[in-house]
């Protein structure tokens, strides 16, 4: 049994969660059976346009299945989902859901506006709830960790696909710098939109504006000779923009992202970005989300081009940021929860 790395897994595990060694041999597999569950009918997994949970539930499911896991998407309201092993959910009103009915549940937190409203607000209240009754809540940025203040919180970065997210131009000579921003925003122009165009005015550079929103165009007047509206795409039609595109603007006042997935995606392209994150990224140039600061940023990046091209393909060689070796640490976190659960079983029988 030693001779094994998932028994070592096994073994250390145990220890940790201070369970008795009684009955370990006869946990037969260490496969976990894995549901995923849907949040909306009206969007596929993996997404065909704007999608950022399903689309990394899709690389949640395929490379669980590739580390030799089953892995189903399911509904809430599935009456198989005690059959299990793991149950992750990615909404509060759905976590609640299941805590009803008696389903013990893995949490990925992903709502934004329960930090954009603010500890007094329902959107707060039912996230914290859903946390606190969970097994583990997974939390893609580490101020999230202090935000709800729960032992039952973990940081768990996103990622991208290498083999989708690529530079496809590698000889690709430049003609002058070409600004992009992509992402959904809303009225208070979260995702700083409106202040990446008033930068792109003032430098003079072309920019594209990439995601659905339409009513966010038809309610602001907003015009500049150099600018391009896009509307959803999908993975292959981001690709090329990313590549199309000499530098990524992200001047986000909040994400629950901390990095985003659009900020991986672009730097896996070789496009540079000019935002803000929380941690340090190779192939990024952290801003404040002022006119001023990223101003600065932009003509950094632009003065320094190549450093921080060379930067961009060196976190990409490093994988550290690949689905595949985030998948690795999601099974980390949860497979506590498979052994105690099998355990628990064992002691029943």
């Amino acid at each position: 049994i030693k001779k094994s790395k998932h028994s070592r897994l096994v073994l250390n595990t145990l220890m940790i969660l201070n369970v008795p060694f009684v009955g370990v041999k006869e946990i037969k597999r260490l496969d976990m059976k894995i549901a995923l569950i849907l949040i909306d009918p009206n969007i596929s997994v993996p997404p065909k346009g704007w999608g950022a949970i399903e689309k990394y539930m899709w690389e949640y499911k395929v490379n669980l299945e590739k580390l030799g896991h089953q892995v189903e998407l399911c509904y809430p309201n599935s009456t198989d989902l005690d059959t299990f092993d793991i149950v992750q959910v990615h909404t509060s009103n759905q976590a609640l859901y299941l805590a009803q009915r008696g389903i013990p549940y893995i949490f990925s937190f992903d709502d934004t506006h329960a930090v954009y409203y603010g500890k007094d607000s329902e959107l707060y209240k039912n996230n914290l709830k859903a946390i606190e009754q969970s097994e583990l809540s997974i939390m893609h940025g580490e101020f999230l960790l202090d935000y709800f203040d729960s032992d039952k919180m973990v940081y768990l970065e996103h990622g991208a696909n290498p083999n989708t997210f690529r530079n496809i131009n590698p000889t690709l000579t430049y003609q002058g710098h070409k600004l992009l921003c992509v992402g959904r925003t809303d009225q208070d122009d979260r995702k700083g939109i409106i202040l990446s165009i008033e930068v792109a005015k003032e430098l003079n550079l072309p920019i594209t504006i990439v995601g659905p929103n339409e009513e966010f165009f038809s309610n602001n007047n907003i015009k500049y000779d150099k600018l391009t509206i896009i509307g959803n795409q999908n993975d292959d039609e981001l690709v090329k923009l990313y590549n199309e595109h000499t530098i990524f603007l992200h001047p986000s006042k909040l994400e629950t992202g901390q990095p985003n997935l659009t900020l991986i995606e672009s730097i896996y392209c070789g496009t540079p970005v000019v935002g803000t994150c929380d941690i340090e990224i190779l192939g990024m140039r952290n801003i404040q989300p002022t006119k001023e600061s990223l101003i600065e940023g932009v003509n950094d990046v632009i003065n320094n081009f190549d450093d921080f091209q060379k930067q961009c393909f060196d976190l990409k060689d490093s994988k550290i940021y690949d689905w595949h070796s985030i998948t690795k640490k999601l099974i980390t976190l949860i497979k506590p929860f498979f052994i105690r659960k099998h355990i628990h079983k064992l002691k029943v029988k």
